[in-house]
């Protein structure tokens, strides 16, 4: 709800979607027909990590139904990408970079649209592994985000250029988060 305030009083245009008609290929989604990323071009994209699980599993079923070469190709383009992620290697980026954005990851971003320039990921924490598919193959950064009711929605949220894993980041301006030793756990274990 907070998300689809800041939106409207930024004066953008909402889609909604269907976990089931999200993509082209989805469950509910008539042949022949398009699914919701597909019509409505997001470019920022908000979801629950089960959906950008969900996106990547069917990703990597189409790529396995390709096989040779394509499978190939994703897998070299992937791992490199990977690489450059995580800092051990640089050479991912520049000309080569555009070469597998070209060749491998412009057919696997048109699934949610071809515009996504943003994801927003909150609900429930997102492994490691999603977050660097959705970084690599669709060209985005997630920011993750906690909150609860109390803290009307978001108490925590990552950088847009944080890439690191398994963190939500820290507080925003508004809130203010303490520590306290419960049962076992411990603040000084923190």
């Amino acid at each position: 709800m907070a998300a689809e305030s800041v939106m409207l009083a930024a004066g953008c245009a909402i889609g909604y979607g269907s976990p089931m008609t999200l993509t082209d290929t989805s469950n509910k989604v008539k042949k022949g027909t398009k699914g919701d990323a597909t019509v409505l071009k997001p470019t920022p994209l908000t979801a629950v990590p089960a959906i950008i699980d969900r996106i990547r599993d069917g990703v990597v079923k189409k790529v396995e139904e390709k096989g040779g070469l394509v499978k190939n190709l994703f897998q070299i383009a992937y791992n490199r990408r990977l690489a450059a992620l995580k800092g051990s290697w640089l050479g991912a980026w520049g000309l080569e970079k555009l070469v597998w954005d070209i060749v491998v990851f412009k057919k696997i971003r048109n699934a949610l649209g071809g515009d996504l320039r943003f994801m927003l990921c909150g609900g429930a924490p997102l492994s490691g592994d999603s977050q660097h598919f959705i970084n690599i193959c669709m060209g985005a950064p997630i920011g993750q985000g906690y909150g609860l009711t109390e803290t009307f929605a978001g108490a925590a949220f990552s950088e847009w250029d944080d890439n690191s894993v398994g963190r939500v980041g820290p507080p925003l301006p508004c809130c203010y988060i303490k520590l306290v030793s419960w049962g076992r756990r411990r603040v000084s274990d923190v």
